[in-house]
């Protein structure tokens, strides 16, 4: 997830402050995405069970809130973080390589939506093919354009 948001979006994001947020918040919103077709698959197989049930199949609306605020804390850590450590090498990262990784993706997403479809679980399974399903799209269809992008400092 964080690859194909680092990927196709390195190039598009505001330097500075400003772009380390916004691709902090991307990574967290990809992360959610997939917990919104997940959960109610969990909650239904008796995995996850709240003391008082949420409005979306069970799920609390503050377990969503706290998957954003938790992945965006991390990412955003990570991204302030890292580069002080010391030098990190820098990685080329061919452009090439998104649409494996939105694959990949697609693997958890198709495999969710159609547990979800065969425990009647439609509603997950289309918020699944919205939110999940565009950022395998986006992966897919939008690095076409070659090139690579670069990771780390160099």
């Amino acid at each position: 997830a964080q690859m194909i948001v680092e990927g196709l979006l390195s190039d598009r994001i505001a330097a500075g402050w400003r772009g380390v947020w916004q691709m902090a918040l991307m990574s967290a919103v990809v992360m959610t995405a997939w917990d919104m077709i997940m959960d109610p698959i969990m909650v239904r197989m008796g995995f996850w069970v709240w003391e008082v049930e949420g409005p979306y199949l069970g799920v609390p609306l503050h377990n969503y809130v706290g998957w954003l605020a938790t992945t965006f804390t991390i990412f955003l850590l990570y991204r302030l973080i890292a580069p002080r450590l010391g030098r990190m090498p820098s990685i080329i990262v061919p452009r090439s390589l998104i649409p494996q990784a939105a694959w990949s993706y697609s693997i958890t997403w198709t495999s969710n939506t159609l547990a979800a479809i065969q425990m009647n679980l439609i509603g997950p399974a289309f918020v699944g093919m919205l939110s999940a399903g565009a950022f395998v799209l986006m992966g897919v269809l939008g690095s076409s354009g070659g090139g690579s992008y670069e990771v780390g400092e160099s």
